[in-house]
């Protein structure tokens, strides 16, 4: 998998480097406002099962985790008022220690005290490294992953684009390179494929923060937590009701956010194309569970996708598609205002 991983990681790079030099006309032509607002929602519908799920585990905490983050977000002034996710996991964190349903080891609520006191401070973290050796169907899937990454990240792109009111679209190669750069490292040391979490995007929607310097000292940061066991520790002793009640709000904020981008855009729902190009996938990301694999078979090859690839795929596809369309709706106006008239 880690040498897929790096296939992958040099085509992003490859495709982010065309981008930067030729411009960003491909990307818009493949990504109209329809696609990207499209993308953008399915982002936080397909994130939303996730999010459901771990609400429901204990809902209580998961309410009162929302309720202070909400808060925070609304009523605080000045700093605080730019910690709302940090400021509603402590608040869910503390109730969870005191509410005594949370006691049991199995409630959704309960924290491992005894995996923080076992963990050292400091240590040094594994690595694994790619086998080059093997070239078969598995790591030819890999090819696919960039194609549905460049959606997934220019709708991320397009919706802080939203958020900031600023065109950020020139941006895209830079940040294709970036992603790629970072999976390509990360899959020779051992990682996970790098991309941009759309998390962060609801974190800055609330926080009203955009500074790239934030970024750069938090990875430096994450990569030094990362000699500290104790605080991995820590953090995965974060309730899952808790990280329900957060994840509520940021993945909401993003699926409103794709709906913005279409108002902005002035996105012309008339059209039965338009409709057809954000209603499909809005469904395909809405109703299938994000822990859910879908398979689709090509001859010997078999493509796997989650929720929000097929839908950010399908979206680019049916607006590919059905183009034609566009031209039909654009004829048929004049004859529809005069029978309506």
């Amino acid at each position: 998998a880690y040498a897929g991983i790096v296939m992958a990681g040099i085509i992003y790079l490859a495709i982010g480097g065309i981008v930067h030099v030729v411009g960003v006309n491909p990307i818009r032509f493949l990504l109209p406002p329809v696609v990207t607002g499209t993308v953008v929602a399915v982002i936080g519908l397909a994130l939303a099962s996730a999010a459901t799920g771990n609400y429901a585990g204990e809902p209580f905490t998961a309410t009162v985790t929302l309720l202070a983050a909400v808060a925070a977000a609304v009523y605080l002034r000045g700093f605080p008022r730019l910690l709302p996710v940090l400021i509603g996991i402590v608040v869910g964190y503390l109730v969870s220690i005191v509410y005594p349903p949370c006691a049991g080891a199995k409630s959704a609520c309960h924290i491992d005290f005894n995996a923080i006191g076992q963990s050292s401070i400091l240590g040094v973290p594994t690595f694994s490294f790619p086998d080059f050796s093997q070239f078969g169907t598995t790591l030819s899937l890999f090819f696919f992953i960039p194609v549905i990454l460049v959606a997934e990240n220019a709708g991320h792109v397009y919706a802080i684009s939203g958020i900031m009111k600023r065109d950020l679209s020139h941006m895209l190669g830079r940040t294709f390179i970036g992603d790629g750069l970072g999976t390509t490292i990360s899959g020779l040391l051992g990682g996970a494929g790098e991309t941009t979490y759309a998390e962060n995007i609801g974190v800055m929607g609330i926080t009203r923060v955009f500074s790239i310097m934030v970024f750069v000292v938090a990875a430096v940061t994450a990569i030094l937590l990362g000699f500290i066991p104790i605080f991995g520790a820590l953090v995965r002793s974060i309730p899952v009701s808790v990280q329900g009640g957060i994840e509520m709000y940021l993945f909401g904020l993003i699926a409103v956010i794709g709906g913005k981008i279409w108002v902005d855009a002035r996105v012309d729902f008339s059209k039965r194309a338009n409709l057809a190009v954000a209603a499909i996938p809005l469904v395909i990301a809405a109703g299938i569970p994000a822990t859910q694999a879908i398979p689709i078979h090509l001859g010997g090859l078999t493509l796997t996708f989650n929720n929000l690839g097929l839908g950010a795929l399908s979206s680019i596809v049916l607006y590919q598609l059905l183009r034609p369309g566009h031209v039909r709706d654009q004829e048929a106006e004049p004859a529809e205002v005069v029978a309506r008239e």
